[in-house]
């Protein structure tokens, strides 16, 4: 008995840890991942449990136009007509001339500015959402949507009418992609085989 007990549990652990394996925290902008590299940054979670992403190649995922002014040590984002400005160590970003609060300061890691990147997103006309499950930021611009011709024809299916629709219809497709991986993965380990061969080696416990 103890001896199945602990295969259960090696089940889970093994699970468990493809999970997250395969999820990490992620950033999807329009249906796409961001592709985070070591010449960009990673998202990482900070002191207060706040996840800080690199804003440059985030916002240049999401069409973006980014500047760094070294001086002032502000970056300009831009995006149809929208102009956003991020001071270094202040809680509040500036919209087209007016100030609006954020919860937590941008940054500076690496030479990188950092800052939990819904308060852009927003500003420049996103929609966003957090998903526990996969640790992933969905953000969707419904406009940028309807401009692709050709995407909107292909999901009409989907009977995408809002953001949110938009939205979870990237969620359900990343998710799925996501879950291929992670049953990939755990085929390569062979850990069912294993564990239905008895390949553990477990000694049963009296």
């Amino acid at each position: 008995m103890k001896g199945i007990l602990l295969k259960t549990i090696l089940i889970f652990s093994l699970v468990f840890s493809s999970f997250a394996y395969a999820y990490g925290t992620n950033i999807n902008v329009n249906g796409d991942d961001v592709q985070f590299t070591d010449n960009t940054g990673y998202p990482y979670v900070d002191s207060k449990n706040r996840t800080q992403v690199p804003l440059r190649v985030t916002m240049e995922k999401a069409g973006a136009t980014v500047t760094w002014n070294n001086d002032t040590k502000i970056a300009r984002v831009e995006k149809s007509g929208k102009v956003v400005e991020v001071p270094i160590g202040s809680n509040f970003i500036i919209v087209d001339g007016k100030q609006v609060a954020t919860d937590t300061a941008a940054i500076i890691v690496n030479g990188k500015t950092y800052l939990p990147i819904r308060a852009v997103l927003e500003a420049v006309g996103f929609g966003v959402q957090w998903d526990q499950v996969t640790q992933t930021v969905y953000a969707a611009n419904f406009a940028d949507y309807v401009m692709n011709q050709d995407k909107v024809l292909q999901e009409q299916r989907g009977n995408i009418n809002s953001v949110d629709d938009l939205i979870n219809y990237y969620k359900a497709s990343y998710q799925q992609k996501k879950d291929k991986e992670l049953l990939t993965k755990l085929t390569e380990r062979e850990v069912l085989d294993r564990i239905t061969n008895q390949e553990l080696n477990f000694v049963p416990v009296e």
